[in-house]
């Protein structure tokens, strides 16, 4: 339920035409009163196939001052063979202009208005609804960054998420503690992971990511949650690269300040598993092309290509946590 004794933020996201079918119903459960005529107008709006699109509104709260800012994501009807049918890159891609400019200030006090997402799961989706909320909720958290250098302070912002099947109209998940616990575990991986690659090199190096490496170790190891165990399968650093046999990864950071690493990690479950699964990203903290030099275009944006490492490593601490069985 909204509440509507202050001011709120309602967003609504998920597929066009099942958003079409099911957001009366959803909103009614809500507690949220809408006419017929404005509800069809924020939904039939165009809608890209390639982008999605977003529509929003403003509804009166219980007092004359309070409103509720009520939003849709539109996510298209289509996707292909390269993308999630949830579509969460445009998720990703809509949702922070819609958490943008909710602080309200008040003197010198500076509060956050409460925001409220629910995520409607296709009924038709080749994924189960549990495999849809987690993709969204990767999305929630890649669009809420956790790192930022702007001398301007911001307040956090208050979000509250949950997830509406368009399958038999009723919100789930409210009383699966298990999932609850590792989709939240899931998307803070996210949030982590993205706040690894949005770090430039300076910050985020070879030797900052082998230390990222170690504390995610020495997390897990004291994580009464984590069942299994997690140790350092092997760490080799500098020349002992080129002794260990690994004279690609050496000759390719060797002239660096900060030496070449190669970090793997072991994860073992409780009990027998009948199968091992290996990860491997690559951690290149900063590409300038080498001999073939990148031009002021797209160099700034190679601090992305160590995205491979920060996403394997996050994923491996998730596992982890969440207690993978393999």
């Amino acid at each position: 339920q909204i509440n509507e004794s202050t001011n709120s933020v309602l967003i609504i996201c998920g597929r066009t035409d099942i958003l079409k079918e099911k957001s009366q119903t959803l909103l009614s459960k809500m507690g949220v009163e809408i006419t017929p005529n404005l509800l069809n107008g924020l939904l039939n709006g165009s809608c890209s196939s390639f982008s999605g699109s977003t529509s929003t509104t403003l509804l009166p709260g219980k007092d004359s001052e309070n409103y509720l800012r009520l939003s849709f994501l539109k996510t298209p009807n289509v996707f292909s063979r390269h993308n999630c049918p949830t579509r969460p890159d445009v998720v990703y891609e809509k949702l922070p202009s819609l958490l943008n400019n909710e602080n309200q200030s008040s003197g010198d006090e500076c509060s956050s208005t409460p925001i409220t997402i629910v995520f409607v799961l296709p009924n038709d989706s080749p994924y189960t609804e549990k495999e849809s909320a987690l993709s969204f909720a990767g999305a929630l958290g890649r669009a809420c960054p956790l790192y930022s250098r702007k001398k301007k302070s911001s307040t956090s912002i208050s979000i509250t998420s949950g997830f509406f099947s368009s399958s038999n109209d009723t919100f789930c998940f409210e009383n699966d503690e298990n999932f609850i616990n590792s989709i939240s575990i899931s998307t803070q991986s996210v949030r982590e992971a993205a706040a690894l690659v949005d770090q430039p090199c300076n910050e985020m190096h070879v030797t900052a990511m082998v230390k990222e490496a170690n504390d995610a170790i020495s997390k897990l190891s004291e994580d009464g949650n984590c069942k299994g165990k997690v140790t350092i399968h092997k760490c080799c650093i500098g020349k002992d690269l080129e002794t260990e046999g690994f004279g690609g990864i050496y000759g390719v950071g060797k002239a660096a300040a900060n030496p070449p690493a190669l970090v793997v990690l072991k994860y073992e479950p409780e009990g027998e598993s009948d199968e091992t699964i290996a990860w491997v990203g690559k951690g290149i903290v900063y590409d300038t092309g080498g001999l073939s030099m990148k031009t002021k275009t797209t160099m700034p944006g190679m601090k992305r290509d160590m995205g491979g490492s920060a996403a394997i490593l996050k994923a491996f601490v998730a596992a982890a946590a969440i207690g993978c069985s393999k």
